[in-house]
């Protein structure tokens, strides 16, 4: 499937890119800057265009699958002066016209465009359910939503299905309103913005993704679609959800009349929600992974590493290689020892592997169990062991035939127990070093003739 993003570089953007390449997907990213846009998959590509016109990119329209428009200014980036407003206007406005042009052109037009919007739709509306249906808001944001959402009408008369996707907050700890939300409660300074009684309309990154995905590739979607999670709530009960999570008060709040002084206009994205629901998507079938607040914030407050490298294999080697479960000890550092109990020798979907490892004259059992495999990736989800949670998603993603990178995605928490977590922590400490020493062994076992080792690759936490 070949997909073009515009705002391909911003949060939602690079998400569902990312998404897309993982899978295979042929994923074209347009860019006023192509240099800018970095840390994408090796296979994207990414195109420099105007925001105006369809010079450069016009031809990739030409029997793509999808377009997904995610271009416009951001919305909360300084005051709304009357030239700033100009911008946030015409920056969607113009690069949907340039999507028309590009598939009135296009002899074999797409198959579906997907028009992002948001929530602000609707205005401010109190404690008003607001479903797809409802009528639209009257206030500059609600009228700017309204017309990004028009920029991509004309296609729909030319044959292209169209889906519009009004989008709540997006959490995720990459970007977006959430880190911001997250720094006074770091600073024990956290509370409810004005009343705290305004609607939060949330939505989790890896709900916000999928969701695009299932209304692109379902013909039947078109149309306005909500994408928020099934449970809003208020700003206030969010906030108490999150100092609960973190381990913070949620009492200091932040008077309406400091946030209007601080914002001005722009205050209404903090001080106005909306109580909308995912009520066509849920219809459609879509089923969330993360439907409540507490389990949102559970999963994005856990400590996260990633590693990654490369090495001169195909893509089906690789996999192979992990999917063995006899290559964990082959490639655990010592002094380490590893000690498979029980598990099959080619590990698929729903098997347990049964092990222990010791940490000097100290054993740590350990069960995990295989998920959500893929030709490409699958997940080793820890059943019992010294973590609270743990779960190491293993991708593979091809460079060329003959060159794949690996990419060891990690998110825990520490156990609760003041013994184990003790053990977590020094086994956190240590996964720099376990996965720099995985990646020489996995490059010494794949690659023929090879002995010494070729670099550490891109580690970080967060």
């Amino acid at each position: 499937m070949r997909v073009i993003i515009t705002g391909g570089s911003g949060l939602i953007g690079r998400m569902l890119t990312e998404s897309l390449a993982v899978d295979n997907h042929e994923v074209i990213v347009l860019s006023r800057d192509p240099k800018q846009v970095t840390n994408l998959p090796h296979s994207v590509k990414v195109v420099r265009w105007d925001g105006r016109t369809t010079v450069g990119w016009e031809h990739f329209v030409d029997g793509a699958d999808a377009i997904v428009n995610l271009a416009g200014a951001p919305i909360a980036e300084g005051r709304w002066s009357s030239k700033r407003k100009r911008l946030l206007k015409e920056s969607r406005v113009n690069a949907g016209r340039a999507i028309v042009k590009a598939v009135e052109v296009a002899e074999n037009k797409p198959g579906v465009v997907v028009q992002a919007s948001a929530v602000g739709y609707y205005g401010p509306r109190d404690n008003e359910m607001l479903t797809e249906n409802s009528r639209p808001g009257n206030d500059f944001l609600a009228r700017l939503t309204a017309k990004w959402e028009t920029s991509t009408e004309p296609v729909e008369a030319l044959g292209v299905r169209r889906v519009i996707i009004r989008t709540g907050v997006v959490l995720s700890r990459a970007g977006g309103a959430f880190p911001k939300i997250l720094l006074p409660f770091k600073l024990f300074a956290g509370g409810p913005l004005g009343s705290g009684k305004q609607w939060f309309p949330w939505i989790h990154q890896n709900d916000e993704v999928a969701a695009i995905r299932f209304l692109i590739e379902n013909d039947a979607a078109s149309g306005p679609f909500n994408l928020t999670a099934p449970r809003p709530v208020t700003n206030a009960e969010f906030g108490r959800q999150l100092g609960r999570a973190m381990g913070r008060p949620a009492i200091m709040p932040a008077p309406t009349f400091a946030i209007r002084t601080a914002f001005g206009e722009v205050s209404t994205v903090l001080l106005d929600g909306q109580r909308a629901v995912p009520h066509r998507l849920q219809e459609f079938g879509f089923k969330f992974q993360f439907s409540t607040p507490e389990a949102a914030l559970q999963d994005l407050l856990m400590d996260k590493y990633q590693h990654k490298f490369q090495v001169k294999a195909p893509i089906a080697d690789v996999a192979e290689f992990h999917t063995k479960s006899k290559s964990m000890g082959d490639i655990t550092p010592p002094p380490v020892v590893v000690k498979v109990h029980q598990a099959p020798p080619e590990l698929k979907e729903g098997d347990e592997m049964d092990f222990s490892m010791w940490l000097g004259p100290m054993p740590i059992h350990w069960v995990a169990r295989i998920e959500n495999v893929t030709p490409n990736s699958f997940v080793d989800r820890q059943l019992d062991g010294p973590f609270n949670y743990w779960a190491h998603q293993h991708t593979f993603e091809p460079i060329n035939e003959s060159t794949t990178a690996v990419v060891d995605e990690i998110k825990f928490n520490l156990h609760s127990n003041p013994f184990w977590r003790f053990v977590g922590w020094n086994m956190k400490l240590t996964l720099p070093i376990l996965f720099a020493y995985r990646g020489w062994k996995t490059r010494q076992g794949l690659e023929a003739g090879q002995t010494d080792a070729v670099g550490l690759g891109q580690q970080s936490f967060s």
